[in-house]
């Protein structure tokens, strides 16, 4: 029975772990929106996900130093 709700907890634990690096993850996502963008464009057209790095991280500067 205890192994029962040690098993529960420990679910439930990872579970809100990972709601909380969703909410952070999904947070980034929101504030760099057009550079996430550019970045899903750049991966259709391209495939390359190094590429889709390379142009979220130049969109997200250019929009850093705009600011």
């Amino acid at each position: 029975m205890i192994v029962g709700l040690l098993a529960l907890l420990l679910f439930l634990v990872l579970v809100a772990i990972g709601i909380i690096i969703l909410v952070l993850v999904i947070g980034s996502l929101i504030l760099f929106f057009p550079a996430t963008i550019v970045a899903l464009v750049v991966l259709l057209l391209t495939g390359s996900w190094l590429f889709a790095g390379a142009a979220f991280l130049v969109t997200a500067i250019i929009m850093i130093v705009l600011k």
